[in-house]
């Protein structure tokens, strides 16, 4: 065992660095309530995706990535991005 501790950040920096990656992404976990229709032009579904159409849009080294879960009136939105 090392006599220096290493922080969350060295270890995440040290990890990246060895799988060839140059940056690191950041999880995000998005839980609420909605009152979008789950069927039609306007759902819930396409809701999400415009929105992750347009942040991708923007200059990124990752793309956002991630899953929705969606319930009748609450959903669960897990998201990856740099």
């Amino acid at each position: 065992m090392s006599s220096n501790p290493q922080s969350v950040l060295d270890v995440v920096l040290n990890s990246a660095s060895v799988a060839g990656r140059k940056t690191y992404l950041h999880r995000m976990v998005y839980i609420g309530e909605h009152n979008l229709p789950l069927q039609g032009k306007d759902n819930i579904f396409n809701v999400f995706e415009h929105n992750i159409w347009k942040i991708n849009e923007g200059c990124r080294d990752e793309i956002l990535t991630g899953f929705l879960l969606v319930y009748s009136t609450h959903f669960a939105h897990i998201l990856e991005v740099s």
